[in-house]
């Protein structure tokens, strides 16, 4: 039982605010540059593009972001967070050919965080970054540019005129030296920048087997959508296989009908699926502790453990083989999933038996046939603690709370990473300013 009283979870909850709101105090204090601070300070915070609107789709381009610290005063450190409604941007991480500060007036000397979630298509959205200056004082700057690479979403700039690129002027912090509380205040409170998209086709950029291209321009890609030998063309990236019985699989280009297919199993019915799972590390790509739980209205039918494969380049998981379930004739049963570390979610799906079901290409299997609408958020520490199959029932089970923000105090840095359960939320093999990150955008959400 993970329950803890009133006073801990407040002064638990507060390390963690403090923590990760106020990281940028913490990172300058340990840095050995503390001052009494004795003024107030303003950051103007302007967004430049390095080429003129419009843009032509699929174009690779930079987005300046300037940070111009009042009266001379220094920047020590930034969090910055983005967003882009539309996910009409693909960022592009930097390199060492593409350093995300030009190397003769670097403002930062370390890049502590960055958070680029993938999308199904193989794309990347930008979501935060942490930037430090690990200087002595007087080499402090008063204002710092930080450059952006995106690349235009060819299928989303194709139905998009206009697009914004936006600063979390709320969420984000600028810290330094000299001023009250050591935190800027950001000016203006709405930093966005507009980016015009052109009507014509431009580059494709077809790589094969890597992103398939849909819709507008796709046939430049060939008739497999830029998929070639056994690979076909699955949510916006080539994945192995040859496409399913009645075409590609590219939702872009209308479902297929092509499921269900009859199985060798005459007592069963068989699942083939994919969820969306956006906060685990890169590096995990098979990904084990799946629970399964298969309902019929409010009566248990059949519970499985398995694991998923990750689909290259994105953040879904999907089933290596089918899964097989006992059911009876034809008809709408709920799945729930839930990983060791994510919150539950439930998914309508009908199942036959003797039949498959694929609802990685076939949108109509139910709602796992749209998967992408309901994330399995990390963050929640207590596996499967639901009180079923011998478990002790956990008060914050399938919730993410401060019970997770305790696991993750007594574990945070701790080598070797404790035993399970623990809060080593992306899977990495540690506990450490990411795992607190996902705490963090995550806390408060409910399984189901």
């Amino acid at each position: 039982m993970k329950a803890i009283n009133i006073s801990k979870k407040i002064i638990i909850f507060a390390i963690a605010i403090i923590s990760f709101v106020l990281f940028g105090y913490y990172i300058y204090k340990s840095m050995g540059l503390k001052s009494k601070a004795s003024g107030s300070g303003e950051i103007t915070i302007s967004l430049s593009q390095s080429i003129p609107n419009p843009i032509p789709k699929d174009q690779i381009f930079t987005v300046g972001v300037t940070l111009s610290a009042n009266n001379s005063n220094k920047i020590s450190a930034a969090y910055l967070g983005f967003n882009n409604d539309d996910d009409a941007l693909d960022y592009i991480i930097p390199d060492p050919t593409n350093p995300i500060e030009s190397q003769d007036i670097k403002a930062f000397d370390e890049t502590v965080a960055l958070a680029a979630f993938s999308r199904d298509d193989g794309s990347k959205k930008l979501r935060h970054m942490t930037l430090v200056a690990k200087r002595p004082l007087d080499q402090l700057k008063s204002s710092a540019t930080i450059r952006l690479r995106f690349r235009a979403r060819q299928s989303i700039a194709a139905t998009l005129g206009t697009t914004f690129l936006k600063i979390d002027t709320v969420n984000s912090q600028i810290v330094g030296p000299n001023i009250n509380n050591n935190i800027y205040a950001i000016r203006p409170n709405n930093v966005t920048l507009a980016l015009a998209f052109s009507t014509a086709c431009g580059n494709t950029n077809c790589v094969a087997n890597q992103a398939c291209y849909q819709n507008i321009c796709r046939t430049q890609c060939g008739s497999n959508y830029g998929c070639v030998g056994d690979y076909h063309c699955e949510s916006g990236v080539c994945v192995p296989g040859l496409a399913p019985p009645g075409g590609s699989a590219s939702s872009s280009v209308g479902a297929p009908t092509a499921t269900p297919y009859p199985t060798a199993g005459p007592n069963a019915g068989d699942l083939i699926f994919k969820v969306k799972i956006p906060d685990l590390s890169p590096g995990v790509n098979v990904l084990p502790n799946v629970r399964l739980q298969l309902r019929d209205g409010g009566n248990p039918v059949e519970d499985k453990n398995i694991l998923l494969q990750r689909v290259q380049g994105t953040d879904f998981f999907m089933t290596t083989t089918p899964t097989s379930f006992n059911v009876t004739g034809r008809k709408e049963y709920t799945l729930l999933v839930k990983q060791l570390k994510t919150v539950r979610r439930s998914f309508s799906v009908t199942l036959e038996r003797g039949k498959t079901t694929d609802c990685t290409v076939n949108a109509d299997c139910g709602s796992l046939g749209h998967s992408e609408l309901a994330p399995l958020w990390a963050g929640d520490s207590d596996g499967f603690n639901d009180g079923s199959a011998g478990t002790t029932r956990s008060d914050s089970y399938n919730r993410i709370d401060a019970a997770d923000l305790q696991k993750m105090v007594v574990g945070y840095k701790v080598s070797p990473v404790p035993a399970e359960p623990n809060a080593d939320f992306n899977l990495d093999g540690k506990i450490d300013i990411f795992d607190l990150g996902i705490l963090g955008k995550n806390f408060g959400k409910i399984g189901e």
